[in-house]
């Protein structure tokens, strides 16, 4: 039991120095004592955006390093198959957009570190079409 303990203490630890937020005092403070943290698949996320009347414009990702990773390879996913969407295969999107959840989440399900820690999604009030009279 003891063993136990100490063996999730020790992991525990190995997962928090080796969290970029652990060394600020403000990433140290969310990323320990956050009294709201929730956790969200990508598809979560586009239903809620959906239901919010939302269009999703951009994505930032915490480093440097994993923007690249994350960007590169969702310019290749674009070369290989279209990924489905409701049931209906989409055509891609521009690469330099970027916007497609489902990619997104396709891409993260096949590599879950590829986003780094965290990703921000910028969105906007959906664009509505009326028609003139």
């Amino acid at each position: 039991m003891v063993r136990s303990a100490r063996a999730e203490g020790v992991a525990a630890r190995d997962h928090l120095v080796h969290a970029a937020e652990f060394y600020t005092a403000t990433g140290c403070r969310d990323l320990m004592f956050h009294p709201c943290e929730c956790s969200f698949t990508l598809l979560e996320l586009a239903a809620l955006l959906d239901g919010a009347g939302l269009d999703l414009v951009g994505m930032w990702f915490q480093s440097l390093d994993a923007d690249r990773r994350a960007r590169s390879a969702y310019n290749q996913s674009l070369h290989l198959t279209p990924v489905p969407l409701d049931g209906l295969v989409q055509p891609p999107d521009r690469p330099d957009k970027q916007v497609n959840l489902q990619r997104w989440h396709s891409l993260e399900g096949g590599d879950p570190s590829l986003f780094g820690r965290m990703h921000v999604l910028f969105a906007q009030k959906r664009m509505t079409v009326s028609g003139g009279g």
